[in-house]
């Protein structure tokens, strides 16, 4: 199991089928850190994306176009 936690993978601890403790490596991100990466990552990717033509999203459901 440690050589498999080393290499990157998760590993999860159950008893009689129910989880009981979560064996990771040292200094992996856990699930907030993860989350915030994800979320730092998707706001990169709309910078400068718009809609077309100064629409908004909002105008859009209105419209039933989105």
């Amino acid at each position: 199991m440690l050589d498999a936690v080393e290499a990157g993978e998760e590993v999860v601890i159950t008893r009689r089928g129910t989880p009981v403790a979560r064996l990771t490596r040292v200094g992996a991100p856990d699930g907030r850190e993860t989350a915030r990466a994800a979320v730092a990552r998707l706001r990169a990717l709309r910078e400068g994306v718009t809609l077309g033509d100064g629409l908004t999203l909002r105008e859009l459901i209105d419209d039933g176009r989105a």
